[in-house]
């Protein structure tokens, strides 16, 4: 498996997906790390930049520091999320192991994980939680639990111990050691940390998932039904009692790992009192969007169809039509990704609810303000748009393409 994993073809196949993986997502112009190097200087030498690779990977150099950023939450711009930055020889080289050892990885995983795993999609477990949960929320009960930050905890030495229970060759357990408990660059300070993985390459996923496997398979063999997409688990059993047992367990276990199950974001209770999970709403024997969702999603739309943009009507509507055809992030296009995304939503009152708020901030946007006859009236602004609603495109989702536009 060494030999497989610093051959020139695998090398190559590495850079390849690595090029391929930074232009869809339109980093391969502005990606560097500290060494300077750019994708596109390894377009012109990339002879040189593998035959480097090649020769520190057959030699185990130790890896160049990962440089630590912190950028704005999505989610909360005042709050800063950490992210480490890694030269480009060091993403080839990641690649390049993880291309050839991920299978071995993903055939000793539970079958109750579904995270980076491209046999498990994380769409499976919740596809299979909604399942389990239409059928017997009226009997059950749930745990939804929520590991803190679990891969800034993950111990070194217990992490190497499940590394060689795999049976991989010496050499090719070395090459994995290389980023475990790497040097990185905070601060302007080199340093070594004691404990937690350094993220930013593809394998680390393989090592979380590692490191909680026997996490997983004590979950999944103690209760009717149990699964995990990264830090968010979900457990049901019909036994609210063997729940409550599960739960002071499963907190043992993780102690006993060094992590920590976050309580304040940890619930037991029936099924039938409403919850959330991997971003659905649990209520009534339904799946909806969570509440939270929903607002951001309208307050987009309000901030890109805003009343006073324009006066002239004209105007107005050009920009709806553009925003509509346009061929990279359409509406078209972001209400078919919402219902594919969402498309396990079975409450169709509350996709016809977003549906019309669309439409009401449409109205808004036309009319300034909203009366029933502004909303009729908007149809003749909507003609010949071809656009259709939220809800059409959450049935077409659902069941197949429907005929209509309502």
């Amino acid at each position: 498996m060494f030999k497989q994993i610093i051959a020139k073809k695998n090398l190559e196949d590495a850079y390849l997906r690595l090029a391929s993986d930074m232009e869809l997502d339109g980093r391969a112009h502005r990606y560097r790390g500290w060494d300077g190097w750019k994708l596109a200087d390894a377009e012109v030498r990339a002879p040189e930049l593998l035959k480097a690779v090649q020769e520190e990977l057959s030699a185990f150099s130790p890896l160049a520091p990962a440089v630590l950023f912190k950028i704005p939450k999505k989610s909360n711009p005042q709050k800063m999320r950490e992210i480490y930055i890694y030269n480009l020889k060091e993403r080839i080289k990641a690649q390049a192991i993880y291309q050839v050892v991920e299978p071995v990885f993903d055939r000793y995983f539970s079958p109750y994980l579904f995270s980076y795993r491209s046999s498990h999609p994380s769409y499976f477990a919740a596809r299979s939680a909604v399942r389990h949960y239409q059928k017997y929320w009226q009997r059950d009960g749930v745990l939804i639990g929520d590991l803190t930050d679990y891969s800034n905890y993950i111990r070194f030495d217990r992490l190497k111990e499940q590394i060689e229970k795999l049976d991989f060759d010496k050499k090719t357990a070395e090459l994995l050691f290389l980023f475990i408990g790497n040097e990185v660059i905070r601060d302007g300070a080199i340093i070594r940390p004691e404990f937690g993985l350094v993220q930013g390459v593809p394998l680390i996923a393989l090592f979380n998932n590692l490191y909680l496997d026997a996490f997983d398979k004590y979950a999944g063999e103690r209760a009717d039904f149990y699964r995990r997409v990264g830090d968010d688990l979900i457990v049901f059993d019909q036994k609210l009692k063997r729940l409550g047992t599960l739960k002071i367990q499963l907190e043992t276990e993780a102690a006993r790992l060094g992590l920590k199950i976050n309580l304040d974001k940890t619930r037991l209770q029936a099924a039938a009192a409403p919850f959330d999970f991997l971003g659905y709403h649990f209520a009534n024997g339904l799946i909806s969007l969570p509440i939270s969702f929903r607002r951001a999603l309208i307050k987009k739309w309000r901030q890109q169809f805003s009343y006073y943009r324009c006066q002239d009507q004209g105007r107005k509507r050009r920009f709806l039509q553009q925003a509509a055809k346009r061929e990279r992030d359409s509406l078209r296009e972001q209400f078919k990704q919402l219902a594919e995304q969402k498309k396990l939503v079975s409450d169709e009152a509350q996709t016809r609810r977003l549906s019309e708020a669309f439409f009401r901030v449409l109205t808004k946007y036309f009319y300034k303000d909203y009366s029933p006859r502004h909303r009729r009236l908007l149809a003749g602004k909507l003609k010949n748009l071809g656009l259709s609603s939220v809800y059409k495109y959450f049935l077409n989702a659902r069941y197949g393409k429907i005929k209509g536009k309502n």
